[in-house]
């Protein structure tokens, strides 16, 4: 099986929300295996002529993050909003296939934003409904402190992929403590 972890880092908290970058890795999940990695930089002005939105609460917060955090936002160039969601749909399509799950840390947030990027462009996402995860919830369910785990492993925070890196080894974790069938 084959799953796939998405982390965006955005200007904003909404759905509508500008997204600076994306993070993805298909994965297994029960070894952590990271099979195929995605990233991409997206264009700030593509996505506001697409009708995206930015906080400046948002803004501001970024504003206090590490260089590293912000130097990666630029590294690799910036591409429009429309090429990134083609180059993920063509790289996430046939890692998914009928049953691949799409996970993200949080069930409202990373999902949304790809969801309604397609709805901007007239296109629906690449995979079911059905097959949306949410690593929070398997964190609660095995008493997982991922804030800690986290802080502890290092990395750069707030950088999409290796967030999402982050977000597979700890849910292979947690996902090797239950029983799943």
């Amino acid at each position: 099986m084959t799953d796939v972890m998405i982390d965006f880092e955005t200007l904003g908290t909404k759905p509508t929300s500008v997204p600076l970058s994306i993070g993805a890795v298909a994965f297994n999940p029960n070894s952590a295996t990271i099979i195929s990695r995605f990233h991409r930089n997206i264009d700030i002005d593509s996505s506001l002529a697409a009708g995206l939105t930015i906080g400046g609460a948002t803004v501001m917060w970024w504003l206090n993050q590490t260089a590293e955090a912000r130097k990666a936002l630029a590294d690799p160039p910036p591409i429009s909003i429309k090429e990134m969601m083609s180059d993920f749909t063509r790289w996430v399509k046939p890692i998914l296939g009928r049953d691949g799950n799409v996970w993200s840390h949080g069930s409202i947030f990373d999902i949304s934003i790809i969801e309604n990027i397609y709805r901007t462009f007239g296109e629906s996402p690449p995979w079911f409904f059905t097959r949306i995860m949410d690593t929070r919830t398997v964190f609660r369910i095995t008493s997982f402190d991922f804030t800690a785990w986290n802080k502890a492993r290092g990395g750069v925070a707030h950088n999409s992929l290796d967030d999402s890196i982050a977000q597979v080894e700890a849910l292979s974790l947690c996902w090797n403590r239950i029983s799943v069938k």
